[in-house]
């Protein structure tokens, strides 16, 4: 019995279902879309053409968000959230050195 062709609709059905899935594990659409075996080109008309499948997108990456926050340090956690206040600093030793002047002004030059 020869095996059906998939139909265009069919393998956009399975890219879409591929890709909810990668979302509970890679929380950014660059990787999704790899892991999908698609362009994020593709995964974002997908996205914009199918609200459904946005929706169940964004669930899975919340999935992820959940799962992996619990690991996190809170040094990062907090890094993220302002990240002005709570980077890490580091400083430096700067030093520097002036030039010599190129023309010396003595106390007799003042004088008249």
């Amino acid at each position: 019995m020869a095996q059906q062709k998939e139909t265009l609709k069919e393998k956009q059905a399975r890219r879409k279902l591929e890709a909810t899935l990668h979302a509970e594990n890679f929380y950014h659409y660059t990787l999704i879309a790899r892991a999908t075996g698609i362009t994020e080109d593709t995964l974002k008309n997908y996205r914009d053409d199918d609200q459904d499948f946005s929706e169940k997108l964004e669930k899975g990456r919340t999935k992820f968000l959940n799962k992996n926050i619990q690991k996190a340090r809170p040094e990062f956690l907090l890094e993220r959230l302002e990240s002005e206040i709570f980077k890490e600093r580091k400083e430096q030793d700067v030093k520097v050195t002036l030039p010599k002047p190129i023309l010396r002004l003595d106390d007799d030059t003042n004088r008249k």
